[in-house]
């Protein structure tokens, strides 16, 4: 899955999985803003970085045999 985040000259964004949602963001470190219309409009010097997103860790419990995801029940 690629995940979006903008960049300006002196800040940088989360990283959002939704281009949408880094869009919706941007005003927040100053990287453009959504206009009347609903379209992106970025400030001059706004880069949007784009990588995939990395695989889940998985964390290995060796005392019970257990193997889960970081985001899992306990």
């Amino acid at each position: 899955m690629t995940q979006y985040r903008f960049i300006t000259p002196k800040r940088r964004g989360k990283w959002y999985d939704t281009l949408a949602a880094a869009q919706l963001f941007a005003e927040r470190i100053g990287a453009g803003f959504l206009d009347s219309t609903g379209q992106f409009v970025p400030y001059r010097g706004t880069v949007l970085e784009m990588r995939s997103r990395p695989p889940a860790a998985v964390q290995t419990d060796v005392a019970a045999g257990v193997t889960r995801g970081l985001n899992s029940p306990a």
